[in-house]
C-alpha cells in the first residue's frame, strides 16, 4: 500500500471515527448516573431481546432491579433509556420540542415513508395532521356507524362456525373485521378481508412488525450496510411490494370513484361523503407535500395504525370479558337497558354515549394490555431532567406497559377492575400514567374513531354471543412487537346468548 493510500485511510478513519467516538463518549458521560443491566462485550444488552415474548418480562425486570430510568446498550455504547418515570414521561410527551420518533422507526420507513406515525415533527407533519383532523370530527362519526354495523354483523356470521369449539383464536377474526372497517370507513373502499381470510396484506403487516423488532435489537441488522446482505432485508423487500401494491390499488380505485361522486357540503363545512382518503385526494393540489407517494404513505399508515391497534384492543377486551363473567353480566345489563333486549337493532350515537360501563371495560383492557406497549422518542434538543442532561441523539423508550402496571398509580394492577374508569377524573388524576393512545401533541388522532368502533362492534357481538374461557384455560403469551399481541393467540369459547329472564337486570348469563 502506498504512503498516499495509508494517509488517505488514516484521514478517512479520523473523519468518521473521531466524531462517532466523541458522540458516544458524551453519551457515556451524561448518562453515567443512570444504572444499566449487565451486558455482553460489544453486544450490550441485545441478547436479552432475541424474542419479542421476552420484552415485557425483561423490561419489567429492569425497572424492578434498576429503577424508573434505565440505560440500555444495543452494541458497545448506550443508545436508549427505558423510562417509566412519570415526571420524565410527562415532560417528553407534553413537549412541543422533542417530537421526533425514536431511531427505530426508521426501520419502518420503506413501508410507511413519512406518514404521520413515524415522520419527524416538522412543518410537513403539522400540515398533514391539520389536514387529516376533520376526518375524525365528532360530527362525521355518525356516517361510520353503518360501516361498523355491517362489518360486525358479518363477523357475527363468521363466528358461527366456532360455536361448537372447545376454544379458538378469536384474534384473526377480529383483525380481518377491523381491516374491513378501516378500509371502508376511512378509505371508502371495500376489500372484503373477512371473505378472504387468507389475506396476504394481513400476513405482510405481521411480518413487517416482526422484522422491525429483529432490526431494533440486533446490532448487526441495525447497520444499514450489513443489513442489505441479510435474509431479513430480502424478506422485507418481498413484503413491502405486497403492502405498497395493495395501498396503491386502493388509491387508484378511489380516484376513479371520486370522479363519479357528487360531493355535498354540510353545515360544518365538511363534505358529507368525504372519507380520509377522499379528503387527501381532494386537497392534494392545495398542499405541495401531498405527492402521490406521500398519499400512499399516509394511507399505508392509517391502514396499519387504524386496524392493528384497534383489533388488538378488541381481542384483549373480549378475552378479559371471557375471564370475568360477572363483569360481562354488568355489560349486558347496560346493553339490555339500552336496546331493551333487541339483538338486531342498529346502534346510534346516543346509544354509544350511554355505554359508560362498556367504555370503562374497554379502558381497563387498554390499561392491562396497551396496544402499543412502548413509545420511542428521539431527543433532538437536549433535556434537562432532575439536575442532569439527557443528550441529543438518545432514544427514550417510554414504558407504557410499566406505567399501566405500576401499583403506585393503579392499586392491584393485575386485577381487571373497570370501575377505576367510572369517575369523572379518571383512575388517579395523573393523565400521563394512562396513555394507551399516547398524549400531548403527537397523541393518536384516531382515538375517538377507535373507541366508537370498539363500542359499536362489542355491543353487537355481546348481544349475539356469550364469551367464555377456553378449555383448557388459556394463558396469554404476550409479544411486544410494534403492537402488543399474544404469540399463542387469544383463545376463547362462545355460545349463543339466550335471554333467560325478563328481570330488571336483563340478560342472565
Amino acid at each position: 500500500m502506498s504512503v498516499i493510500a495509508v494517509i488517505l485511510l488514516v484521514i478517512t478513519i479520523c473523519i468518521v471515527f473521531i466524531p462517532w467516538y466523541n458522540k458516544h463518549r458524551r453519551y457515556i458521560k451524561h448518562l453515567e448516573r443512570y444504572p444499566s443491566p449487565p451486558r455482553v462485550f460489544l453486544l450490550g444488552n441485545a441478547l436479552d431481546f432475541r424474542q419479542p415474548t421476552a420484552f415485557i418480562r425483561k423490561f419489567g425486570e429492569y425497572a424492578r432491579l434498576y429503577g424508573d430510568v434505565v440505560k440500555i446498550y444495543v452494541g458497545p455504547f448506550p443508545t436508549k433509556l427505558l423510562v417509566s418515570n412519570y415526571k420524565l414521561v410527562e415532560q417528553v410527551l407534553s413537549s412541543n420540542k422533542n417530537l421526533n420518533k425514536g431511531k427505530e422507526y426508521q426501520y419502518l420507513s420503506k413501508w410507511l415513508g413519512r406518514g404521520l406515525l413515524i415522520c419527524d415533527g416538522d412543518s410537513r407533519w403539522k400540515s398533514h395532521r391539520k389536514l387529516l383532523l376533520p376526518s375524525f370530527h365528532v360530527q362525521v362519526f355518525e356516517e361510520f356507524l353503518h360501516v361498523f354495523e355491517t362489518k360486525t354483523q358479518l363477523l357475527v356470521r363468521k363466528l358461527e362456525t366456532e360455536l361448537d369449539s372447545s376454544s379458538f383464536d378469536i384474534q384473526p377474526y377480529i383483525q380481518l373485521c377491523s381491516l374491513d372497517i378501516i378500509c371502508e370507513a376511512a378509505l371508502g373502499t371495500s376489500i372484503h378481508a373477512q371473505e378472504d381470510g387468507d389475506s396476504d396484506y394481513v400476513k405482510s403487516i405481521s411480518t413487517m412488525c416482526t422484522l422491525f423488532i429483529k432490526r431494533s435489537f440486533n446490532p448487526r441488522l441495525r447497520n444499514n450496510f450489513l443489513y442489505k446482505y441479510s435474509d431479513v432485508y430480502r424478506e422485507e423487500e418481498r413484503v413491502i411490494k405486497i403492502l405498497h401494491r395493495h395501498s396503491s390499488e386502493i388509491v387508484e380505485r378511489r380516484k376513479k370513484e371520486l370522479q363519479q361522486m357528487e360531493l355535498v357540503q354540510d353545515e360544518f363545512g365538511l363534505k358529507k361523503k368525504l372519507t380520509l382518503l377522499d379528503l387527501v385526494l381532494v386537497k392534494r393540489n392545495d398542499v405541495p407535500t401531498l405527492t402521490d407517494i406521500a398519499i400512499r404513505e399516509e394511507i399505508d399508515t392509517f391502514m396499519f395504525a387504524g386496524h392493528d391497534t384497534t383489533a388488538a384492543a378488541m381481542g384483549f377486551t373480549i378475552f378479559c370479558l371471557s375471564e370475568y363473567p360477572h363483569i360481562q353480566n354488568k355489560v349486558m345489563d347496560e346493553l339490555n337497558a339500552i336496546f331493551v333486549g333487541d339483538v338486531n337493532r342498529s346502534v346510534t350515537l346516543q346509544d354509544i354515549n350511554e355505554m359508560r360501563y362498556l367504555e370503562a371495560v374497554i379502558k381497563e383492557a387498554l390499561r392491562i394490555y396497551p396496544p402499543v406497549p412502548y413509545y420511542s422518542r428521539m431527543v433532538t434538543e437536549e433535556l434537562n431532567f432532575e439536575g442532569g442532561i439527557i443528550p441529543q441523539g438518545i432514544s427514550l423508550l417510554l414504558d407504557v406497559y410499566g406505567l399501566h402496571h405500576n401499583p403506585e398509580y393503579f392499586p392491584d394492577p393485575d386485577k381487571f377492575l373497570p370501575e377505576r374508569f367510572l369517575g369523572d377524573r379518571g383512575p388517579n388524576g395523573l393523565p400521563y400514567s394512562y396513555i394507551p393512545f399516547s398524549a400531548g401533541p403527537r397523541s393518536c388522532i384516531g382515538q375517538k374513531f377507535a373507541m366508537l368502533e370498539m363500542k359499536t362492534a362489542l355491543s353487537i357481538l355481546l348481544r349475539h354471543y356469550e364469551f367464555l374461557p377456553s378449555t383448557p384455560k388459556h394463558i396469554l403469551s404476550l409479544s411486544a412487537v410494534i403492537v402488543l399481541s399474544s404469540s399463542n393467540g387469544v383463545r376463547v369459547r362462545i355460545r349463543r346468548r339466550i335471554k333467560r329472564t325478563t328481570s330488571p337486570t336483563g340478560y342472565n348469563s
